[in-house]
């Protein structure tokens, strides 16, 4: 890796963290004020079969930034580690990197992180808007996908009543509103149903009421 990354570099690692963060990330702030001794952590979630990819975007992260720092915690119970960023060099980075690619609620508390670093450093960077270009255009749907997709094979047995059948399904799956905003996710992923040429579906879980 090269410290003197290319746009068109930037343009795939950054669209392809955003997929990630919308997906299974989130931003803590122990406290808004700018004058809180705790920075704001920048925290995506990984099953925990998924350890050496958190690893390796761990270490394109650092080399890329110039910093060595951030960490991945192991949450065993929860079968989970969660790469966390909250150095303010890479806090910085991570938002260049990654302005403008978003494309879901979750831009809401990116915003915050902005509106935090600009304020705490002094700084003024801009907030860009919703990305609503082609998904053909970035890696964002690749990212969004290794956090919330799955692809899986079903067997139904043969019987009297029907044959032996193998089907292959792909499924991807959010809450219907972010926690933090509030806003729905149905127009994200209606984009991307038409995308795919699929249908979306709707459904609320009792439990979660999601």
């Amino acid at each position: 890796y090269h410290t003197n990354i290319t746009n068109e570099m930037k343009n795939y690692l950054g669209s392809y963290l955003s997929g990630l963060f919308e997906g299974d990330g989130h931003i803590s702030f122990s406290n808004p004020d700018i004058n809180n001794q705790y920075n704001p952590r920048f925290n995506i979630t990984f099953n925990i079969k998924d350890k050496p990819l958190a690893d390796k975007l761990l270490l394109v992260i650092r080399k890329l930034s110039g910093s060595n720092t951030g960490f991945i915690r192991l949450k065993i119970e929860q079968n989970a580690c969660v790469l966390t960023l909250s150095n303010p060099k890479v806090l910085i980075f991570i938002v260049n990197l990654m302005n403008g690619k978003l494309r879901g609620p979750k831009i809401y508390t990116f915003h915050m992180l902005i509106d935090w670093i600009n304020s705490k450093y002094l700084i003024n960077i801009q907030k860009l808007d919703v990305n609503f270009n082609s998904l053909f255009e970035d890696n964002w749907l690749a990212g969004f996908v290794d956090a919330d997709g799955s692809f899986y094979i079903r067997i139904t047995s043969n019987t009297e009543k029907s044959k032996r059948r193998i089907a292959c399904r792909f499924s991807l799956e959010q809450r219907m509103r972010d926690p933090k905003s509030n806003l729905s996710y149905e127009y994200l992923f209606r984009s991307i149903s038409k995308f795919l040429i699929t249908n979306l579906n709707i459904r609320s879980q009792s439990l979660s009421k999601r």
